[in-house]
């Protein structure tokens, strides 16, 4: 249920595709040729920026399917267990899709406050799952620290990655039929 104060989201049909391309190229790109992003133990997290970018800004059936698209992408890269990046995504979709529906943050400060919490929430989810799934699995010590310092750059640099996402939408909607015409709605 949308509050009072919210609007609808216009513009779908380009902020989907904006989130598709761009989530898709820093999942890919983050694998070879971004893997300076991470700085030893420290890995910054791009795509959580765009999961939470889709809560924020999507309606929850396109922006459920990106998300799923996204984490299962991220699953078959990784080469770990198949689903957890899946039930991850959905997790932090459905955390900030209702954060934005019931108490309308729509600024970017409450948004980068969401990548730095769930760059910490993903990671303990997913250790979670590698520990119920393989018993070998170690947590390392300074788990603590290392989830401290990720979220800090992952939401300190989570403008730049809805800076680029918002200019992906604009630069979609010149060429979207339905931008055209009028209509709000690009689907």
């Amino acid at each position: 249920m949308l509050n009072a104060n919210s609007k609808p989201m216009p513009l779908t049909g380009p902020r989907v595709t904006s989130a598709m391309v761009v989530g898709f190229l820093l999942t890919v790109l983050s694998t070879t040729l971004f893997s300076w992003w991470a700085w030893g133990e420290i890995k910054i997290q791009p795509v959580m920026a765009v999961v939470v970018w889709c809560g924020f800004k999507l309606p929850i059936l396109p922006g459920g399917l990106v998300v799923i698209m996204l984490g299962y992408l991220g699953d078959s890269l990784s080469g770990g267990i198949v689903g957890l990046q899946v039930i991850v995504n959905v997790a932090v979709f459905c955390v900030c899709a209702t954060a934005q529906r019931q108490l309308a943050l729509n600024s970017w400060p409450y948004q980068m406050l969401a990548v730095g919490i769930m760059s910490v929430v993903s990671p303990l989810i997913i250790m979670s799952g590698l520990m119920l799934t393989s018993r070998q699995y170690i947590t390392p010590a300074n788990l603590l620290s290392l989830l401290l310092w990720q979220a800090f750059l992952s939401a300190f640099l989570a403008p730049l990655f809805f800076v680029f996402l918002e200019g992906a939408t604009r630069f979609l909607q010149k060429f979207w039929p339905a931008s055209k015409h009028g209509k709000a709605d690009g689907i």
